[in-house]
């Protein structure tokens, strides 16, 4: 077997590239197990067992209802929420900002970050351009 290594700078950005390929397709593995109730042959019976037992249990069931609830809420006939920023929390993409631009993101700069397209700077959906304006107007 083959090994690389990367030189920096790119050798952060390769880690980087690799967790985040390694996370999703762990996630998606998980997922397509816990649906067809299917232990994958990676998996160890007794981590099989616990993992069963955690998606069975009262507190995953609640977390699944509230996390599609919150998917699919419709505010003020505007449709479900949108943002661009994926898994990561708007309180840290305010800290990554703050590292990046050398002090903290006002509200607005925030909205913008996690709501607009970066491309060309479109809101995601009508809510956001909606909300933006009612933020201005204020």
């Amino acid at each position: 077997m083959r090994k690389y290594t990367f030189l920096p700078p790119d050798d952060k950005l390769a880690r980087r590239n690799f967790e985040i390929r390694g996370e999703n397709i762990l996630k998606s593995s998980l997922n397509k197990a816990r649906a067809s109730l299917r232990k994958p042959n990676w998996l160890t019976e007794d981590v099989w067992d616990n993992l069963c037992q955690h998606w069975g249990s009262k507190p995953f069931k609640v977390k699944i209802l509230v996390a599609k609830a919150n998917r699919t809420s419709d505010s003020q006939g505007f449709g479900i929420s949108l943002h661009i920023v994926g898994s990561i929390s708007t309180s840290q993409h305010g800290e990554n900002m703050t590292k990046w631009n050398g002090k903290s993101p006002t509200p607005s700069e925030l909205f913008h970050h996690t709501h607009q397209w970066k491309k060309d700077k479109t809101w995601v959906d009508q809510r956001s351009a909606h909300v933006d304006a009612e933020f201005t107007r204020a």
